[in-house]
Order: C-alpha cells, then sequence, then structure tokens
C-alpha cells in the first residue's frame, strides 16, 4: 500500500513520537529501579513484562497507524525518535521524574496511615466478624439441612 506524501510525512512524525515514547517510558523504568531497592529477580521479571508490553503496543500502534503498512523506515524513524530523546529531552525529564518519585514517598506515608485506619477500624473488624458469623452458620444450618435429609431418605428405604 503506498501512502501519498503527506501520509508518509504523518507516519514518519508519529513515528519520532513513538521512538520518544520508548525509550522514555524505559528510562522512567530504570529511574524508578535506581530509587528502590528490589530484588534482581524481580526487577528482571518486571522489565520482560514491560518489554512484553511495549511490544504489544508496537505491534498495535504500527497495525492502527496505516492498517499493519509498516515501511521500510519504520525503524529509522523510531531510532530518530531515540536520539532525540537523549540529546534533548533525557535530562529534564528525569528531573521531573525524581520530584515526583520525591512527592510520592512524602504523600506514601500518610496514604498509607488511612488506608490503615480504614481496613483496620474497629467498626469495620466488627461489621466482618458479624458477616463470617453470618455465613458460617448459615453453612452449618445448611449442613445440618442436608444431614436431616439423608437420614430421612435412610429411614424410608
Amino acid at each position: 500500500m503506498i501512502h501519498e506524501l503527506k501520509e508518509e510525512i504523518y507516519i514518519s512524525l508519529y513515528l519520532i513520537i513513538y521512538g520518544i515514547y520508548i525509550i522514555s517510558s524505559y528510562d522512567i523504568l530504570l529511574s524508578f529501579f535506581t530509587k528502590t531497592k528490589l530484588n534482581k529477580v524481580i526487577k528482571i521479571i518486571i522489565e520482560l513484562i514491560f518489554f512484553i508490553i511495549q511490544l504489544i503496543l508496537t505491534y498495535y500502534f504500527s497495525y492502527k497507524l496505516a492498517s499493519g503498512y509498516m515501511p521500510i523506515y519504520f525503524i529509522l524513524f523510531i531510532v530518530i525518535g531515540f536520539v532525540i530523546y537523549y540529546k534533548l529531552l533525557k535530562e529534564s525529564l528525569l528531573k521531573n521524574v525524581e520530584q515526583i518519585i520525591k512527592g510520592i514517598k512524602q504523600i506514601t506515608p500518610s496514604i498509607l496511615k488511612i488506608i490503615q485506619n480504614l481496613l483496620y477500624s474497629k467498626e469495620l473488624i466488627k461489621i466482618i466478624k458479624e458477616i463470617i458469623s453470618l455465613i458460617y452458620r448459615r453453612m452449618i444450618k445448611i449442613k445440618s439441612n442436608k444431614n436431616d435429609e439423608v437420614k430421612t431418605l435412610e429411614n424410608i428405604n
């Protein structure tokens, strides 16, 4: 399928932007790894999941971009997006990501405290205990009803 020049230019721009997206999202993942202390195996698993998701997105993106048409310069323009990111955008993006991570670290204790208060409140625990005891009583009642039916059937025979 041959596109007009205008469409080819749009496709090229989309590919450059997509290349920037791919490398910046990977860079964000790597900066997350450097800021957190995760097990090496967990890091590898997260990276594999990341790359599988990126492959699926790349396939979907290329299919939707031009009805499955993958121009020969597909990889070239993605690499150009990588270069643009590394030369122009990487430093400012990583500074912003670092600030976001600091903000999340400051907010996390208060959010965890709110969640803990919600999950471990006396009222909630009381309600959960009542629900569990109600379910338990119903199960015992159903079981005793089944046993009575079995005894009745045995007496009939």
